[in-house]
Order: C-alpha cells, then structure tokens, then sequence
C-alpha cells in the first residue's frame, strides 16, 4: 500500500493547529472549529489526511471528557435524535416512507423497529444501526467526517461535535433548539 508523504498544505494546517493531545475543552472546540472549517468544503489528500490525524486526537479527548452511557433504549435515542433535529412524528413517517399511524405506533413504543426502518434511521441521524438495538457502537473511525457523512462508517462519537460541524458545512440548515433536558440527555450520552 502506497502511503501519502504529506505536503505543504498539511505542514499549513498543523502550523494553525498542531496535532498535539487535546487537554481542555478550549482546545476541543478550537479542533472542532478546524474540523467544520475543513467540513464546508471538497478535500485535497493532504487535508484528508490533516483531518484523520486530528479526527484522532478529538476522539481521544472526547471518549475521556464525554463517557458515553449506553444504556438508554433504542426508542429512548430515536426521541432524542428527533428532538436535536426538532423533528415530529410526522417527519418519522415521512423518513421511514410509512402512514402517519404507524409511525406513531413506532414513536410510542407499540411497534418494534424492523430492520429496514434501523438501516433508514441508522443512514438518516448517520450513527451506527446498533443504536437502534440495544447495543453500544462498534469501533469508531478515527474520521470525524463520518460522524455527519453519509458515505462514511457511522458512529456516533460527541453528539454536540457532530452537530457543529454538520450545520457549519454548505448544506447546514437551520431545524430549532434543542431543549436543555434534552440537550443534557444527548450530552450524557456522547458530548
């Protein structure tokens, strides 16, 4: 396999931001600024690989600042994925291509998820699909792209990052708040 030597853009990038181990949450949010920075816009191979390195260092910074509690249920995650995207039963059986009242047989817990409906909802909030069952993600990329690109290995890593970078990147769109319950929710949870 045939390795990138990286070249003056990546000497640029670690020069305005070095790829040192991120200790404090001001270091956090300056590399998620970079991130969203690099997100907004098509990525030459010395960006790529600027970014993988520094995808690393967040998830490093991010697993010990923001354990994850993987012990909500599956409905518990879908409420709180919908309530960051300020979206509605509605906008469920709309995702999920199903009529109004199963969607809410969905929402409420009265239906189970069918495999279809995890991989649409795994590929629509791009987290992993073990979300949806009871189980913790599989390994995480070290590419915090993935965390918001759909032809990425999904995963959730900080839920607060990946929503920065996704509404920094030309298609952000502006979906409401996020209460503060659900907020720290989501939060205790991944970030």
């Amino acid at each position: 396999m045939k390795t990138h030597v990286p070249g003056k853009k990546y000497h640029n990038l670690v020069a305005t931001f070095p790829l040192v181990a991120i200790k404090a949450e001001s270091q956090h949010s300056s590399a998620i600024e970079v991130v969203a920075e690099l997100h907004s816009r098509r990525l030459d191979s010395d960006e790529e690989q600027y970014l993988e390195a520094l995808g690393i260092l967040i998830q490093h910074y991010e697993n010990i600042a923001y354990p994850r509690d993987w012990s909500d249920s599956p409905l518990q995650i879908l409420h709180d994925l919908m309530a960051s995207e300020a979206l509605k039963q509605v906008d469920l059986a709309r995702i999920l291509s199903e009529t109004s009242g199963r969607a809410s047989e969905i929402y409420n817990g009265r239906r189970e998820l069918s495999k279809s409906h995890i991989k649409t909802l795994a590929e629509y909030f791009q987290v992993q699909a073990n979300l949806f069952l009871g189980l913790a993600p599989m390994a995480v990329s070290s590419n915090p792209l993935a965390m918001v690109n759909e032809s990425k290995t999904k995963y959730v890593t900080s839920t607060k990052s990946a929503a920065r970078i996704k509404n920094s990147g030309p298609e952000a769109k502006s979906n409401g708040k996020i209460t503060s319950a659900r907020k720290k929710s989501i939060e205790k949870r991944g970030g």
